[in-house]
């Protein structure tokens, strides 16, 4: 009689114990399936554009200066499939800004996708037709140029120097490492890079 009580306890106890185990790892897969799929969501939203829209370009305003500095692009994320697509409407919708103005340097402060900003920091010079992100500049001292700038309906004159340029060129997605030297590019980059860092100001 003792055996066949302890057995059906022993029964019950192991029954109970699979049914935790089994509740257990049904509460895990939840958990990762919902992770997972948060996951996927996310990077489609931040890395996949839905190319039945275009990347518009629109003309600058002030309330432009006032958004959030350009963010950096991880080499990981720059090799993706899915980016080395977007880049390439990127720079399109920055040489339309130059060829239907009189732009020296358009920004991705105005570019639109689906109706948001794009967030990356690139900026694209006009004059030398190539795109840069990931910019780190440092001064170099020489000759002062004045340059006068404008941004929408705001104009300014800052006086620039020399400087060196470490970014990556967006159409070989080659590093780059130059002085800058040449008036014209001195005025317009440095210009475009206080424009993605969000401090051009007057």
């Amino acid at each position: 009689m003792c055996q066949r009580i302890c057995r059906a306890s022993l029964w019950r106890e192991n029954i109970n114990t699979i049914d935790r185990r089994r509740r257990k790892c049904s509460l895990q897969s939840a958990i990762f399936l919902t992770v997972g799929v948060v996951l996927a969501v996310l990077f489609a939203a931040t890395n996949i554009v839905q190319w039945d829209t275009d990347i518009t370009f629109t003309m600058p305003v002030s309330s432009d200066l006032n958004r959030p500095a350009g963010v950096e692009v991880s080499e990981f994320i720059m090799n993706t499939p899915e980016w080395q697509e977007r880049k390439e409407h990127i720079i399109e919708a920055l040489s339309s800004g130059c060829n239907f103005n009189s732009f020296s340097v358009t920004t991705h402060k105005n570019l639109r996708v689906m109706g948001s900003y794009v967030p990356e920091g690139i900026f694209y010079v006009c004059s030398t037709q190539k795109a840069y992100i990931n910019v780190e500049m440092a001064p170099e001292g020489g000759t002062k140029y004045l340059c006068r700038e404008s941004y929408g309906e705001n104009t300014r004159e800052v006086r620039r120097s020399p400087f060196r340029l470490a970014a990556v060129e967006l159409r070989s997605m080659q590093p780059i490492d130059e002085v800058i030297s040449a008036p014209g590019l001195i005025c317009s980059i440095g210009h475009a890079v206080d424009v993605v860092r969000s401090n051009w100001y007057i």
